[in-house]
């Protein structure tokens, strides 16, 4: 383990449909909780990465956010 890092657990929470190239994909929502921060990852089958995110710190400020726009 990183020293200083922090540990939470994650779990699916649900289901979504995003457009990526003009397709709708239907994913699923994973969320961990820190102590004032909400994040969730958005993944589908065959897609080797997230297709959408919005990942927080503990600090309640947002460390990072994208949603893919195209895959090939």
């Amino acid at each position: 383990m990183v020293s200083g890092a922090l540990t939470a657990p994650i779990r699916i929470t649900g289901k979504d449909s995003l457009a990526v190239n003009g397709t709708i994909v239907d994913s699923f929502v994973l969320q961990y909780d820190l102590p004032s921060k909400i994040s969730k990852i958005w993944i589908a089958h065959g897609f080797p990465l997230p297709i959408k995110a919005d990942v927080g710190d503990p600090s309640s400020n947002t460390r990072y956010t994208f949603q893919m726009q195209g895959y090939n």
